[in-house]
């Protein structure tokens, strides 16, 4: 199957860890992860956060898309209504054949379209993670989501 080129991300405001920002670019020559964090020092000091690239699997991109696909068409504003904790996301997909330019939930359930979307991003991630701050950090955050 031709996979289609696109950028996806996803920037998490979890209450109870530090932010960070998820992009998938799926080009020809193959599909990244930049997963960006920032830490609190990085946050008051206004230093760069800290990037991490890793590689996507072909098959794995290809599932990413065909969720973005099926969940980002049935976007809509019900999906944010932010409480006073949990986890905030703001994101965006663009590829030449559909493109949205911001979506948002908040703590989405499990039967919700924005919680397929979050495990997708997840679930790309298909080698371990060796960086232990990352893997930490993705096991937490995942774990709330897994809640």
């Amino acid at each position: 199957m031709n996979q289609e080129d696109y950028l996806f991300e996803i920037r998490f405001w979890p209450a109870f860890l530090a932010p960070s920002c998820w992009t998938v670019y799926r080009q020809t020559g193959g599909t990244t992860l930049e997963i960006q964090l920032q830490t609190v020092k990085e946050a008051i000091s206004s230093r760069t956060p800290s990037l991490k690239t890793l590689t996507v699997a072909p098959s794995n991109a290809q599932h990413l898309y065909q969720v973005c696909n099926d969940t980002l068409i049935q976007y809509n504003d019900n999906w944010c209504s932010p409480g006073r904790d949990g986890v905030i996301g703001k994101g965006l997909l663009w590829s030449d054949t559909f493109t949205v330019n911001h979506f948002e939930f908040w703590s989405p359930q499990h039967y919700q379209p924005a919680h397929q979307l979050v495990m997708a991003l997840f679930d790309v991630l298909a080698t371990p993670i060796v960086d232990v701050a990352l893997r930490n950090y993705t096991v937490r955050l995942r774990s709330y989501f897994d809640g």
